[in-house]
């Protein structure tokens, strides 16, 4: 077996320590020895990728393509600088292959999974999130994004609230999750749960713009028109928030 060069080792021990500064410039430095070496230029697409430089982070990573099977960190890179350039006819089938991908770590599912949410691949991303929760069960946030695929679906609430009612109790602070809880409830005729758990609600605890006009929609679907117009007026107070960074 060929040894490989120093750089590349070098360029992947810094990568591995959050340097992807000094990685691309090791792994730059062994490219000028070994111009087509395909490790190389794996590794240093991943650090310009890391570095936001996408148009060249998606030159390294298409070159290493044709010369070696890129890892699956390699392959999610290339698929989310992809979507940055929306080119997401590019993004879609590399982002599916890592799903079903046998090598694909743990820690980069969640990626996957809200990937394929975002490119409207919701059947992909609940498979994601449920080969997730085989891998780490009990995990409040996987049930939650099961949950709010599972919903998006078409799934029964009856299906859906068990694995939601799991996440409220493993995570009891997350309000986004009682939330959704109650929106069930309130779907299934189960008016009283579903009052207590939005009536319950202080807006003081609630960030997120989105989630106060969800809360404002569904206090009008049990007639509280007083309570959802104070969580109109938070959701408008958090919107014009100039901390407020959209995600």
């Amino acid at each position: 077996m060929s040894t490989q060069p120093a750089e590349l080792l070098q360029a992947a021990k810094l990568l591995s320590i959050g340097e992807p500064f000094l990685a691309e410039r090791t792994a730059t430095a062994g490219l000028r020895r070994y111009p087509d070496h395909g490790r190389l230029l794996q590794v240093r697409g991943i650090a310009r990728h890391y570095l936001l430089h996408v148009g060249p982070a998606i030159s390294d990573l298409e070159a290493a393509m044709t010369l070696v099977p890129l890892d699956p960190l390699a392959v999610w890179c290339l698929a989310d600088a992809y979507e940055n350039q929306h080119r997401t006819e590019l993004a879609r089938p590399l982002v599916r292959w890592l799903v079903h991908r046998a090598d694909c770590p743990q820690r980069l599912f969640p990626r996957v999974a809200r990937m394929l949410t975002r490119l409207g691949e919701d059947e992909a991303a609940l498979q994601a999130w449920e080969h997730l929760d085989l891998l780490q069960p009990n995990d409040a946030s996987t049930l939650f994004e099961m949950a709010y695929l599972m919903s998006r679906l078409g799934y029964s609430p009856r299906v859906v609230l068990p694995r939601l009612q799991r996440a409220m109790e493993l995570d009891p602070a997350e309000i986004s999750y009682r939330v959704q809880y109650a929106v069930m409830e309130l779907t299934l005729g189960q008016s009283d749960i579903g009052k207590r758990i939005l009536l319950d609600l202080t807006a003081e605890r609630v960030a997120c713009p989105h989630l106060a006009t969800r809360i404002a929609r569904a206090l009008e679907t049990i007639e509280r028109p007083d309570r959802a117009t104070a969580w109109w007026r938070r959701s408008i107070e958090l919107a014009r928030d100039p901390g407020y960074v959209v995600e």
